[in-house]
């Protein structure tokens, strides 16, 4: 299949590669006497280099030998941690190859090879057997096309060969990404807008108190947002170095006394979003490679690194309890050993965001495992990283689950092979399957969908391994503890009150509770999507939503709930195109507070149009509303659109007002268009 093109390539120019470690790491020299070729400087013998080009791949084999087994073949790993690291000790490895013997790559199960080279002996006619791709491939291919429509990107087959380097690590970039935003799952540019939002929001809050010589000084958060504009420019060389510059000053960065839990919270995020990304760069292809595709020994590293970072902030926070300042507060001696609920929080938000990341780089879970309904198979769960209560739940992949097989025709696709003579290909489409878990006082909890499962929390044993079975709706079956104090889940279904009641009809009668929009806010849109098929989109006769029935009652709590849910609801128009901002100026006095946090929306789109023409600065000047229509033109309105008669806001100002009224109104409008 010429398909499998996308994946061979990455593998063929890579992985002969990966190995290499950069300037700050020990080399493993391995070399060939009777053919004196040297791997570790990348250049190999007229004789192999064919056969890699065909074989560095996914291999379908699995290897599972004993030591005395593998005696003649040679496994390429990486050995030495960064300057930076405790240097282990490491032997290097020599091996000879036959004169009669072609190596071939090998696998073993679970990805746990991916990106190494392992090498047996294989007869040369093997070279021959033309070898299909294995599910894994199949899925990572997917993966990138996801990825590269996502972002817009058309792959051909000559221009594959860069782009293709490009997508696989802006992929890796991105995925390490996840580290910064509390919701998961979003479309690749969404959550690029959303994180470069996070980043840039902390580091305005960060120089607020940063005395006005020093206030230009670049600090770690500004490199890594200099590291997103370089990699959407492809400059991947750039990249790797912002990540180095910002390496060197986050130790300056952390250790400074006066940092807020908040900030070395954030320190903490981005020292293991720099680190995890340098262990995953090939220098010598300049190409970020992502975790499914690393050697153990590289995998183990990023653990190490993470373990370290989050060990290190748990110290900090512990030196806080126990100064001198903190005494002062406290009377008993209680008080020190307590966390408090914003401590708790932001604990927990880190725990949410960090746990996928070390989850796939501990090889508990794998994106690129394919699950097969009613049948068993195996993770691992680390309790010790998990948040607390279900509302800070994390997620992560457990797998995949081949839903579909189409037959592939003249649909488009995002790489486009000449595929002349090669006859009618299978388009195979997966389902990914996520697991949603956090733990309690006691308990672990685990769920898919609607069914919750529990069980007891061992604080004497942080690792678990459990059996999950799924059935032909995706839905978790069983979930078996096989640890040794192990057993079967208990299983129930528990529903979220936001879940089972109508908030469209509460946001109607205006009569609000609060704790429901806020504990949607909690729980986010993916959760409550994917778990109980929750319709945020709901709307009655007149189109409108319970957002815009929020907004026109004053329920400012409940707006400012969904709209950091669903941004895009602040522009959502009803039956006549009218939009929430309109009804909170067709609100009134007690729709102040709601009309400021729309405004404050950066989606908003503050000078739409209903059926009429009209926009919200129309409203307000016709009703006389003096401190709408301030509000909507300090707020950015246009004062220069017409309605649908051809009037501008200040032609509809009424004239039955008093002088200064009007007079204050049309002096507004006045500025604002001067100010233009």
């Amino acid at each position: 299949m010429e398909e499998d093109f996308v994946v061979e390539h990455i593998h063929t120019n890579l992985l002969l590669t990966e190995e290499q470690s950069n300037e700050e790491e020990i080399i493993e020299e391995i070399e060939f006497a009777e053919e004196g070729v040297a791997f570790n400087n990348s250049w190999i013998g007229p004789d192999i280099l064919p056969f890699f080009a065909e074989n560095c791949s996914f291999n379908p084999k699995v290897a599972h030998k004993t030591p005395l087994e593998t005696v003649g073949e040679v496994t390429f790993e990486q050995a030495g941690e960064s300057s930076t690291d405790d240097i282990d000790e490491v032997d290097e490895a020599h091996a000879r190859i036959s004169c009669n013997s072609i190596p071939r790559v090998s696998q073993r199960t679970h990805l746990e090879t991916l990106g190494e080279v392992s090498l047996e002996y294989v007869h040369e006619e093997t070279c021959e057997t033309e070898e299909t791709p294995n599910i894994e491939e199949v899925i990572f291919e997917k993966q990138l096309i996801k990825f590269a429509a996502e972002l817009h990107i058309a792959i051909d087959k000559q221009s594959s060969s860069e782009d293709l380097e490009f997508i696989s690590s802006y992929f890796t970039f991105m995925k390490f990404g996840r580290i910064f935003d509390r919701e998961a799952n979003k479309l690749i540019p969404l959550q690029i807008s959303d994180t470069l939002a996070i980043l840039k929001e902390h580091s305005k809050e960060s120089r607020k108190d940063i005395p006005i010589l020093k206030e230009n000084k670049r600090k770690s958060i500004d490199m890594v947002i200099e590291a997103f504009a370089a990699i959407k420019n492809r400059n991947i060389t750039e990249v790797y170095d912002l990540l180095e510059d910002a390496k060197k000053r986050l130790e300056k960065d952390f250790k400074s006394g006066e940092n807020s839990l908040k900030e070395k919270v954030m320190n903490t995020k981005i020292s293991i979003f720099v680190e995890s990304l340098i262990k995953c760069y090939n220098p010598e292809k300049c190409i970020f490679l992502p975790t499914d595709l690393l050697p153990d020994v590289k995998k183990e590293k990023i653990v190490k690194k993470i373990k370290k970072h989050l060990s290190r902030l748990h110290e900090s926070v512990g030196r806080k309890k126990s100064d001198s300042q903190w005494k002062k507060f406290g009377k008993a001696t209680i008080e020190k050993n307590k966390e408090s609920s914003s401590e708790m929080a932001l604990m927990d938000n880190f725990l949410r965001c960090l746990y996928p990341i070390l989850s796939e780089a501990s090889n508990f879970t794998s994106s690129v495992l394919l699950i097969q309904t009613n049948q068993n198979f195996q993770i691992q769960l680390d309790t010790s990283f998990l948040p607390r209560g279900e509302e800070n739940h994390t997620i992560f992949c457990a797998g995949m689950i081949m839903d579909t097989i189409e037959e592939k025709g003249s649909d488009e696709t995002v790489f486009e092979f000449d595929n002349d003579g090669a006859g009618e290909v299978d388009e195979v489409s997966f389902t990914p399957i996520y697991l949603f878990a956090w733990k309690t006082q006691s308990a672990v909890c685990l769920r898919s969908k609607q069914l919750l499962f529990e069980t007891y929390l061992d604080p004497s044993s942080e690792l678990m391994k459990l059996e999950l079975c799924f059935d032909d709706n995706h839905e978790l079956d069983t979930v078996l503890n096989c640890s040794s104090r192990g057993g079967k889940f208990e299983c129930k279904i528990h529903i979220p009150s936001c879940v089972k009641t109508d908030l469209l009809e509460q946001a109607q009668s205006g009569v609000v509770h609060k704790e429901h929009f806020s504990q949607i806010r909690r729980l986010g849109k993916f959760y409550l999507e994917n778990v109980f098929q929750y319709n945020f989109y709901l709307v009655d006769g007149e189109n409108r939503s319970a957002v815009h029935y929020l907004a026109w009652t004053g329920k400012d709590d409940s707006l400012a709930d969904m709209l950091d849910v669903i941004p895009s609801f602040a522009n959502l128009q009803d039956e006549y195109g009218e939009t929430p901002l309109m009804l909170t100026v067709r609100g009134g006095k007690p729709c102040i507070a709601a009309l400021k946090i729309l405004l404050s929306s950066p989606h908003i789109l503050i000078d739409c149009q209903n059926r009429r023409g009209q926009t919200a600065l129309h409203l307000a000047a016709s009703f006389a509303d003096q401190t709408c229509t301030e509000l909507l033109v300090r707020g950015g309105a246009c004062v220069s659109v017409r309605d649908k008669l051809g009037l501008v806001p200040a032609d509809v100002v009424p004239g039955g007002i008093k002088d200064s009224q009007k007079k204050f109104i049309l002096g507004i409008m006045k500025k604002q268009k001067i100010s233009k």
